[in-house]
């Protein structure tokens, strides 16, 4: 009975032991996804008044081709409420309206890509598909919002009801109030001081802060597992070792072919552990990619620590209080779902970490 009690514990920790492989295997594929959206900087404007008409933003994009190192950016907004409608089946849908003006691939990089040029062609998202086709092979479909018609040229992954369309220079009313762009040298604020000498001082958005926050917990992990490995490993190696006054004598009395062969078991544990830190070190270290806008040009630099904290407290506070529009949906959904399973993945190591230490050492 005993023996079977044992078996089923050890079983109990093998199966613990999958689940937390699977959990840390998907939070970081989610980690993965949200490092290649790290690659973009997203600013919003400080204010309608540096917001951008299309005059401003086609003055903007033309002043950042002119300069030395030109930027890869776009201009956006969303606004809710709007009515795209496809006049064949005679139907209407309310939906989000994002105009842009720029290269959408910046925001959707898995559609095909609309610029400037392209005034007639439009994205949908997957959500807007359905309602007004039941489906998601609508290209090359006509849609018309605001009175004019747009050739279909690609469907966005999203379930939200979405329509982008690149600005007209006679929508003179709408504000363009966020700018997306791929971020330069792994410095968003190097990339937002780049941006605002074409286009004036916007702010940024810094889901970066939020990502290496998350970062930290997959660090956990792995440590975990070695901590609780490397104690037991200690143990046995302890056990293992010879009774000797001390090394000195032991290699005296014995020869070194001897003292090899009766440390043996010894040494064994001693490189096992040794492999066990390595991998440990391996699997944390060799991922760290720090931004560069958090190293100072020395560590006694208490000026740029405090600037450092006091951008970081002004990011939470506009995070909290800007409108989330389908690009932010994007990162937030990707933070809550890495979050989750990285603290499922943290729990799991514990528990794995002291039944394998108690069922199997």
């Amino acid at each position: 009975m005993k023996n079977k009690a044992v078996v089923k514990r050890q079983i109990l920790t093998v199966v613990i032991g999958l689940l937390l492989l699977i959990s840390y295997i998907l939070g970081n594929i989610e980690m993965g996804k949200l490092g290649s959206k790290m690659d973009y900087v997203n600013l919003i404007s400080q204010g309608d008044e540096n917001g951008m008409t299309y005059s401003l933003a086609e003055s903007a994009h033309q002043r950042n081709q002119q300069s030395e190192e030109p930027l890869q950016f776009v201009n956006w907004c969303q606004e809710s409420g709007g009515s795209v409608s496809y006049k064949e089946l005679n139907r209407m849908e309310t939906a989000e309206i994002m105009a842009v003006y720029g290269r959408t691939d910046l925001l959707f990089s898995d559609c095909d890509v609309m610029d400037i040029e392209n005034k007639t062609g439009c994205l949908i998202s997957k959500g807007l598909a359905f309602r007004l086709f039941g489906g998601t092979d609508v290209m090359g479909n006509v849609l018309e919002y605001n009175s004019r018609g747009y050739e279909i040229i690609d469907v966005i992954e999203s379930d939200i009801p979405l329509f982008v369309y690149e600005l007209w220079e006679e929508d003179s009313s709408i504000v363009l109030d966020r700018a997306t762009m791929i971020c330069v040298q792994n410095s968003p604020k190097q990339t937002k001081a780049a941006y605002d000498k074409v286009a004036g001082m916007w702010s940024l958005v810094d889901y970066q802060m939020i990502f290496y926050g998350i970062k930290i917990v997959y660090f956990i992990v792995p440590w975990i597992l070695g901590a609780g490995l490397l104690f037991s490993i200690r143990r046995y190696k302890n056990s293992a070792r010879k009774s000797v006054v001390n090394r000195i004598n032991r290699i005296s009395d014995d020869s070194m072919k001897n003292y090899l062969k009766k440390n043996r078991e010894w040494m064994i544990w001693k490189m096992i552990m040794f492999l066990v830190l390595f991998f440990m070190i391996l699997l944390t270290v060799i991922q760290i990619r720090v931004p560069l806008d958090i190293i100072p040009d020395k560590w006694s630099n208490f000026e740029f620590w405090s600037e450092f904290y006091k951008n970081k407290q002004e990011s939470v506070l506009l995070m909290r209080s800007m409108k989330r529009c389908v690009v932010d949906l994007e990162y937030i959904t990707g933070f809550q779902r890495a979050s989750i399973i990285g603290v499922i993945s943290i729990v799991e190591a514990t528990v794995f970490s002291k039944r394998i230490k108690k069922n199997f050492f």
